[in-house]
């Protein structure tokens, strides 16, 4: 509360404010739901309202997977006030990315009803601003709700529609939505214990996250993930490879979650 004081009262504020929270970062890292949420209100007050939302959204993410849901709903909550305080109209981008953020706090805590009803609302924002990366995320993330409520052909369909415009887009957040819906599909494949359809979907996957320049982490992922169905495969050498690659990436990785220094 000192340092913010400082930084309050100083000429320099907005330098200073946004000084002050990457300090936090580096003092407590980047993958806590709370210094998340600490650096999206610093930023807020520094007038970098864009990175500022991006931090929020980001804390929200990181409540959910830990399954955090006080921290989760408190971030919500914040949310929703930044929503007014800049009088957010019903088809504001900003808008259709909390209900995103809540649809993802449902989905982690295994709430699917819940988590339907606000991406639906996410969604037909985006279709009225015509935000194609965002709808392609949609289909991706309706696909793993079908597949958690059993609903697999459902979940192949949309997953099959999703990896199908990655793959015929440049855009990186399409190509990065598109890999989840290989590694879906990936999913259901083992599960029907069609071991060659699941390493071509494994190896879409990752040259799906490779294209689109996708954080370290989820290539990691995707790498172990094709070590795993190689061995099942009885490609030893391969998955030593792959698995080797993925120890080699976490070894030099700063951070595992969260976007760099503001």
């Amino acid at each position: 509360e000192a340092l913010l004081g400082r930084a309050e009262r100083s000429p320099d504020r907005q330098r200073h404010l946004i000084d002050t929270a990457n300090g936090l970062q580096t003092r407590y890292g980047k993958d806590r739901a709370d210094v998340a949420g600490s650096v999206a209100q610093l930023l807020r007050r520094a007038k970098s309202k864009e990175r500022a939302w991006e931090r929020l959204q980001h804390a929200i993410e990181l409540a959910a997977w830990a399954a955090d849901e006080p921290i989760a709903a408190a971030q919500l909550v914040l949310a929703h006030d930044w929503l007014r305080e800049d009088g957010a109209g019903p088809l504001s981008m900003e808008r259709a990315h909390v209900l995103w953020a809540e649809a993802r706090v449902a989905y982690f805590a295994l709430r699917y009803g819940d988590a339907e009803s606000a991406l639906t609302a996410a969604l037909e924002i985006a279709s009225a601003r015509g935000d194609e990366a965002l709808a392609e995320r949609g289909e991706a993330f309706r696909a793993d709700l079908a597949f958690y409520q059993d609903r697999f052909g459902e979940a192949e369909t949309r997953a099959r529609r999703c990896l199908d415009a990655g793959r015929a887009s440049d855009d990186p957040d399409i190509g990065a939505a598109a890999a989840g819906a290989a590694a879906r599909l990936a999913d259901l494949a083992a599960l029907r214990d069609r071991h060659e359809d699941e390493l071509a979907h494994r190896r879409d996957a990752l040259e799906l996250l490779r294209k689109a320049a996708a954080p370290g982490w989820r290539e990691r992922i995707a790498l172990l993930n094709l070590g795993e169905a190689e061995v099942v495969a009885g490609d030893l050498r391969s998955a030593e490879a792959h698995i080797a690659e993925a120890r080699r990436s976490a070894d030099t990785a700063r951070d595992v979650a969260a976007p760099g220094e503001i």
